[in-house]
């Protein structure tokens, strides 16, 4: 009978404690693919280029992209479908988010415009 209700104690409070640990640093950078067609616009001050996602209907940047750490060669790669990989800044150039880019390059596909 003791045993029941020393078990029976234990399961409750282990539902009462929370077993998350606290986090004591952010979190880690986090990258994102995104694609879409790069331009050259320096509409956000902290921005080199912008990405669309569909240019066929609007030229409004899906993101801004900051070139700071990148592979590859953004010149070479205007007015052209990219692949952009990059850590997400949603403050700098807010309402629209900048991304800055850690590799760019072209894209293997085109993807369809809703």
């Amino acid at each position: 009978m003791r045993k029941l209700a020393v078990s029976i104690m234990l399961a409750v409070a282990c539902l009462l404690v929370d077993a998350t640990e606290p986090r004591l640093i952010a979190d880690p950078e986090v990258d994102l693919v995104n694609i879409g067609v790069l331009f050259a616009d320096t509409s956000c001050p902290a921005a080199t280029h912008k990405l669309v996602d569909c240019p066929y209907y609007s030229t409004a940047p899906s993101a801004y992209l900051a070139m700071e750490r990148q592979k590859g060669k953004p010149k070479n790669l205007e007015n052209a479908w990219v692949l952009v990989i990059g850590v997400e800044d949603a403050v700098t150039c807010a309402p629209t988010r900048l991304i800055r880019v850690r590799s760019i390059e072209k894209s293997p596909y085109i993807p369809l415009c809703p």
